[in-house]
């Protein structure tokens, strides 16, 4: 006998959405640090993959291109949202403003962003 809810879970899916590491994380590590700045580099996701495999799921991966846009009201708010996403130090506070000023685009009394990159969903069904 199962534990409650066994039975509800049953060939269901699990899916998980994950980074895909690409050459320079965001994009602009090497702007504001001058070189491929090591400090972002988080497991991306071969490494949930790889714990998945280690207990016995067997996932499937599919990479898909994913393209957004991000919107700012002023070149302060971009810093100052670049700066708490990318835990930026204060010390390369100006060097991130020279790269905002250099990549957001005016329109229409906004700034705006248009980023690509590569998403990771990792998916597997469960057995019952």
């Amino acid at each position: 006998m199962g534990g409650p809810g066994e039975d509800e879970r049953r060939g269901e899916e699990a899916c998980l959405s994950l980074h895909f590491r690409g050459p320079d994380g965001w994009g602009g590590a090497s702007a504001i640090y001058g070189e491929k700045y090591k400090g972002w580099e988080t497991p991306d996701y071969l490494y949930a993959y790889n714990i998945l495999h280690d207990m016995g799921i067997y996932a499937n991966v599919e990479i898909f291109d994913f393209e957004y846009e991000e919107r700012y009201t002023s070149l302060e708010e971009a810093v100052a949202r670049f700066k708490e996403v990318h835990s930026v130090p204060p010390e390369r506070e100006e060097a991130l403003r020279e790269y905002l000023s250099g990549i957001l685009v005016s329109e229409g009394g906004a700034l705006r962003q248009k980023r690509r990159r590569k998403v990771a969903m990792v998916w597997w069904r469960k057995e019952g």
